[in-house]
């Protein structure tokens, strides 16, 4: 018997950790992650923001938001219900 396992719930939290860290727009997200050298289009910017729980991410990319955001990766990516 071949059972499927049913794969642990995550939520893509980014803009709960924006607004806990007074950050009121993309175009304010995007402008701190130039200032460190990360590059990203507003589109990509915003699909990720709003997306339910992305299907790919960049390490690059989540080491770039943990640093303007100042916050640890499972801030980011909670573990838990959906």
């Amino acid at each position: 018997m071949n059972e499927a396992m049913s794969l642990k719930p995550l939520r893509w939290d980014l803009i709960v950790v924006m607004a806990s860290r007074r950050i009121k727009s993309m175009t304010e997200l995007r402008r701190r992650l130039h200032a460190i050298g990360y590059e990203i289009s507003a589109g990509q910017l915003g699909r990720l923001a709003y997306a339910e729980l992305p299907g790919r991410l960049n390490i690059e990319l989540l080491r770039a938001l943990m640093t303007v955001l100042d916050c640890r990766l499972s801030d980011l990516l909670v573990e838990g219900e959906e």
